[in-house]
C-alpha cells in the first residue's frame, strides 16, 4: 500500500472520504462500515467516516482511495466548480519549501455534460501554483484528488443505492491511502491446492473483514498474538493443542482449500480451519504453506478434520466464515439445509455476545438480472436452499442469529451468490 503524504499545515478535518473499487460497491459500504464505524454515503463508491486508519485501509478488499482534508458538493449546486474549490484549497493546503503537487481528476460512472476534466486539472493546478506549489506531474509529494460520481453505469453487480443517486456528487481532497493489492497473484488456480469451487481471494478476503472487522492489523498486534501456530496435519486431527484452541478468534468450519484461511492468515488472525474430508484439511495446509513462502503470511492457522455440525472449542470464538459445501443445482435437498442450519447453532453454540458470521448461499441470478432492469423482485419469490428467502431467514433467526445484511453477487449468467453477514440474536431486545 502506498500513502499519497499530506500536505505540510493542512487543515486537521475530522471528515476522510474513501473510494471504493468498482469490483463491488455493495460489499465496499459493507466493508468499510465494518472496518471504520459509522459511514455516510455520498454515492454508490464514496462514503465519508469520521475515523480513518491506514491500515484498515490496508486489509480491504474494497477500498480503493482515501483522502484527507476532503470536501464534497453537489454538480448541480456548483455555480463555478474551480472557484469553490481552489478557495478550498486557500484554506486547506499550505505549502511547505520543496513540496510538489499534481492534480488528478477522474470519474465514477457517468459525468455531468458540463464535466471537463483535463481543464480543471489545469486549472487547479494553476490555482495551486499561485498559493505557492510546485507542480510535479511525474513524482509529487502530494496527490489532489477531484473525483466526479454519477448514477450507475451498467456494473457486473447491480446495487440497489445506485437509484438513491440520480445526480452528480463531486468530491476533492488530498490522497492519503491508495491501494496496490494484486488480487491476482493469490487467485485459486496458482494455489498448489486447487478445485474449480475454490473461493476468490478478494471475496474471501472482504468475508473475513467483514467478519472479523475488529482484528488489528499485523503491525499493530502483540507479539503474543503472533505466536506461531503450526497447521495441524490430517494425521494429527484429534491432537489439536488446547492452548492453540483457546486463543482461536475466528473458525472456518468446512475449510474447504483454504481460501478464507489464506487471507486470515495474510491480516495475522488466529483462525481454526476444519473440514470433515481430510483431504481438504491437507491441501488447505499445503496451500498455506505456499502462502508463507510466498507471500510473508503468519503462521497463524490451526487445521482440523472435524464435523462442522459438532465442533467444540475450549473458549468462544468472535467471528465464524465459511462458504459451505452446495452444488451446481443452488442446494435444493433438505440434507443441504439442514446441513446449513445446523453449522449455523453449532458456530451459535461457540460464539461470544458480539460474535458475527459471514456466509455464502445459492442465490436465484434472475434477482441480479431483475436489477439491472431496475426492477426488485419480492422475497418471497426469492428461493434459497429450496425454500422462500422470508422462511430461510426465520430459520436462521431460529438457530440465535439475525441477518444484518444480504448483498447477491454475480458470479456469471446463470450462476449468483448471496453474501450473507448475521449477528448474534438477543431475545427480547
Amino acid at each position: 500500500m502506498k500513502a499519497g503524504g499530506a500536505a505540510a499545515g493542512s487543515v486537521n478535518d475530522t471528515m476522510t472520504l474513501l473510494v471504493g473499487s468498482g469490483w463491488h460497491s455493495a460489499i465496499f459500504r459493507a466493508e468499510a462500515a465494518a472496518l471504520f464505524g459509522k459511514v455516510q454515503p455520498l454515492h454508490r463508491r464514496l462514503v465519508e467516516t469520521s475515523y480513518f486508519d491506514a491500515e484498515q485501509c490496508e486489509r480491504s478488499a474494497s477500498i480503493d482511495e482515501a483522502l484527507q482534508p476532503a470536501a464534497s458538493a453537489d454538480w448541480s449546486e456548483l455555480v463555478n466548480p474551480v472557484s469553490t474549490i481552489s478557495e478550498w484549497c486557500q484554506q486547506h493546503l499550505e505549502p511547505s519549501e520543496g513540496q510538489t503537487i499534481a492534480v488528478r481528476a477522474s470519474t465514477l460512472d457517468a459525468s455531468p455534460n458540463e464535466w471537463h476534466q483535463r481543464a480543471l486539472e489545469r486549472e487547479i493546478g494553476a490555482a495551486l501554483v499561485d498559493l505557492g506549489w510546485s507542480v510535479n506531474l511525474d513524482s509529487p509529494d502530494v496527490t489532489f484528488r477531484i473525483i466526479v460520481a454519477g448514477p450507475e453505469n451498467g456494473p457486473t453487480n447491480p446495487d440497489g443505492l445506485a437509484s438513491s443517486y440520480g445526480g452528480h456528487t463531486i468530491v476533492w481532497g488530498v490522497r492519503i491511502f491508495t491501494s496496490d493489492s494484486d488480487w491476482k497473484s493469490r487467485a485459486a488456480p496458482l494455489r498448489p491446492f486447487f478445485k474449480p469451487i475454490s473461493l476468490d481471494a478478494r471475496l474471501a478476503r472482504a468475508m473475513v473483514n467483514l467478519a472479523h472487522p475488529d482484528s488489528a492489523p499485523r503491525s499493530r498486534q502483540s507479539p503474543a498474538s503472533l505466536q506461531a501456530l503450526s497447521p495441524t496435519s490430517s494425521s494429527e486431527q484429534n491432537q489439536v493443542v488446547e492452548g492453540e484452541k483457546n486463543r482461536i478468534s475466528l473458525v472456518d468450519p468446512f475449510c474447504g482449500t483454504g481460501g478464507l484461511l489464506l487471507e486470515a492468515a495474510l491480516l495475522g488472525i488466529p483462525t481454526l480451519g476444519a473440514d470433515l474430508d481430510s483431504r481438504m484439511v491437507a491441501g488447505t495446509e499445503e496451500n498455506l504453506l505456499w502462502l508463507r513462502h510466498n507471500f510473508d503470511a503468519e503462521n497463524c492457522v490451526t487445521l482440523e478434520t472435524a464435523d462442522a455440525l459438532s465442533l467444540k472449542l475450549s473458549v468462544p470464538a468472535k467471528g465464524f466464515v465459511f462458504d459451505p459445501p452446495y452444488g451446481r443445482n443452488s442446494w435444493r435437498s433438505d440434507e443441504s439445509l439442514a446441513l446449513f442450519v445446523g453449522a449455523l447453532a453449532c458456530c451459535r453454540d461457540n460464539s461470544t455476545a458480539d460474535s458475527r458470521l459471514v456466509t455464502l448461499l445459492p442465490w436465484p441470478p434472475e434477482q441480479i438480472e431483475a436489477m439491472r432492469r431496475g426492477e426488485f423482485l419480492p422475497e418471497k419469490s426469492l428461493l434459497c436452499l429450496g425454500i422462500a428467502w422470508p422462511g430461510l431467514k426465520a430459520m436462521i433467526r431460529g438457530t440465535g442469529w439475525a441477518v444484518l445484511a444480504q448483498i447477491p453477487i454475480s458470479i456469471h449468467s446463470s450462476l449468483s451468490r448471496l453474501l450473507v453477514v448475521l449477528s448474534r440474536d438477543h431475545p427480547g431486545v
